[in-house]
């Protein structure tokens, strides 16, 4: 195994099985979903790049959120403040 860790990641994220759009909604919804809020406000600003609207990444968000436990409320600020900032900055 390589101690580069980007390069893999660089990897996955290339391939053609999926678009790009497609990968930042699941990249989304895996991060909500194990709580790796820290990375959000990169990856919402590139799914909004790869064509990902605000109103759809919320979606993403509060059904990831609600898949986990405790359901967060998706009406909640925190839920809508980094999609506000990263579009903000768009």
């Amino acid at each position: 195994m390589s101690d580069k860790p980007s390069a893999a990641h660089g990897d996955v994220r290339k391939s053609s099985g999926l678009s790009p759009r497609d990968r930042s909604l699941i990249t989304v919804a895996n991060l909500v979903a194990l709580r790796r809020t820290r990375e959000l406000p990169f990856h919402l600003k590139e799914a909004i790049e790869n064509g990902v609207s605000r109103e759809e990444l919320i979606e993403v968000i509060a059904f990831s959120a609600f898949s986990r436990r405790p359901a967060a409320d998706p009406t909640d600020d925190a839920i809508h403040a980094p999609v506000d900032r990263v579009i903000a900055k768009v």
